[in-house]
């Protein structure tokens, strides 16, 4: 949809909006992590559509979900977030020190990881181990840059 034409001034409004915004809802619903994608893909599709309506319902569409996306969140585990419990060990499975050695193109997945890690944390709330494993990722991210930018080639 973002690369059709854009609709003249005057014309009667079509299902672009809908369309796009549902797209948009359900791949931030298929991972919080790629809301950061939305919100890029929204960035061109206002571009392309240059202040149209169907950018306003699109843009309503994916802030109702993130809405009661988080609200979901508070009411089954008490914090107000569009993340979830497991987003900072995920991040940090794929950003530390032993990622390049455990990691192999052939064998995409490093669960068998996951007892080391767990024994690692000092919290039994899962929202700050969490938070725990988000913030040494990050530091290891700023620290390593250059082996951060080659586990993103062989991920990818």
């Amino acid at each position: 949809m973002l690369f059709f034409p854009a609709h003249e001034a005057g014309e009667k409004p079509d299902n672009e909006g809908w369309l796009f915004g549902l797209g948009l809802c359900l791949l931030f619903l298929a991972k919080s992590a790629y809301l950061p994608v939305s919100l890029a893909l929204l960035l061109c599709f206002a571009w392309r559509t240059r202040g149209r309506m169907a950018w306003l319902v699109a843009t309503a569409m994916l802030g109702l979900t993130m809405l009661c996306w988080a609200n979901y969140q508070w009411n089954t585990s008490g914090r107000f977030t569009l993340g979830t419990s497991v987003d900072g060990f995920n991040f940090y499975k794929g950003n530390n020190e032993k990622f390049l050695e455990l990691y192999s193109p052939a064998c995409t997945k490093l669960d068998s990881f996951d007892g080391e890690l767990q024994g690692r944390s000092a919290s039994r709330n899962e929202w700050e181990a969490s938070n725990h494993f988000r913030g040494e990722a990050l530091r290891y991210v700023v620290v390593h840059p250059l082996s951060t930018l080659k586990a993103v080639a062989i991920k990818f």
